[in-house]
């Protein structure tokens, strides 16, 4: 009987700080056992690495070999023609299922997700008559996906999302499990793979917002992590957004929020720790702080229809239809 062993998630292995290559060094040895050994146990062993990186991320040595008796596959988002089992399971609840998937594949761009998902919620809100498919599909996500998405986002996606782009802003001092303190990092900063800062992420989205794409490069460390986020895809060596689901989420004026508030932090947490290194010197000298509401400005209200206006759907989906 064959053994697989999958692990997913393999581009968080970035920011752990053991020694990968000796760790991959392993696996490779078991092939190598196989091979020039003859372990038949062996033969039955396999493992597969799922994530969103390339092998050339994971081999912190460039002369390594580990990965030349890999197979790489990579995995896209769905086509109209690969949806047809979805398509079977809306017959009992929509009237034109081709459609309908279509309509689905406008917003999503196919991510397999968020298509499964919004199939999901039209079994929830059925029937769809033939016609109206365009209007209720938009009616669906706009209530039940895109309406205070922070709050309704079930299982997380859209969430894990907005945690990857601000990292920066949710672990200011200590990060997550996976990361280490200030004083570690700065005792042997070598040893740390972490993701660019925030503010490059989001300066590069925002200028996907502003051109529709950018040329992608493979040296720039911010366009990669922003690829790596899922909320981009590399199209023709180029970056644009993956879905309008996400144009519609993450929008021009949520990224500047959050430049602003991610700014201001590092604003703040610089007189945090000037203060805490310096205290015999604040009876002399003095140090300002930035009022709170400076310092975390509250997001603005905005309806949930102004982040449909700049849609290429929009033409199609007017308010006067719902």
């Amino acid at each position: 009987m064959p053994y697989c062993n999958f692990f997913d998630e393999i581009d968080s292995l970035l920011t752990l700080s053991f020694e990968k290559d000796k760790w991959l060094q392993l696996i490779r040895s078991f092939y190598d056992r196989r091979y020039h050994n003859k372990d038949q146990k062996l033969t039955r062993l396999s493992f597969v690495f799922i994530g969103v990186v390339s092998t050339s991320d994971l081999i912190i040595n460039a002369d390594s070999t580990l990965f030349n008796i890999s197979k790489s596959i990579e995995i896209t988002d769905f086509k109209l023609r690969e949806c047809q089992p979805l398509e079977r399971g809306l017959t009992d609840f929509v009237e034109d299922t081709h459609t309908v998937m279509k309509e689905i594949l406008k917003w999503t761009g196919g991510q397999p997700f968020l298509t499964q998902k919004i199939c999901w919620l039209i079994t929830k809100n059925a029937p769809i008559k033939k016609g109206s498919e365009s209007v209720k599909i938009r009616q669906i996500i706009l209530n039940d996906i895109l309406t205070n998405w922070e709050s309704t986002d079930s299982p997380e996606h859209l969430k894990t999302i907005r945690d990857r782009l601000l990292w920066q802003f949710r672990y200011p001092f200590t990060g997550s499990k996976r990361m280490k303190t200030w004083h570690q990092i700065l005792r042997k900063k070598d040893d740390y793979n972490f993701p660019p800062p925030s503010t490059q992420i989001l300066s590069w989205y925002l200028l996907i917002l502003k051109r529709s794409y950018i040329i992608y490069s493979e040296c720039n460390r911010a366009q990669k992590y922003l690829l790596r986020s899922g909320l981009v895809r590399c199209q023709n060596n180029r970056l644009v957004i993956k879905n309008e689901i996400y144009r519609a989420v993450f929008t021009e004026a949520w990224a500047k929020h959050q430049l602003k508030a991610i700014n201001s932090g590092n604003h703040l947490r610089r007189w945090v720790l000037l203060g805490v290194g310096g205290l015999g010197l604040l009876s002399v000298f003095g140090l300002q702080c930035l009022p709170i509401e400076e310092a975390f400005p509250p997001m603005p209200e905005e309806n949930q229809d102004q982040r449909l206006k700049n849609s290429p759907l929009n033409p199609h989906l007017t308010d006067h239809n719902l």
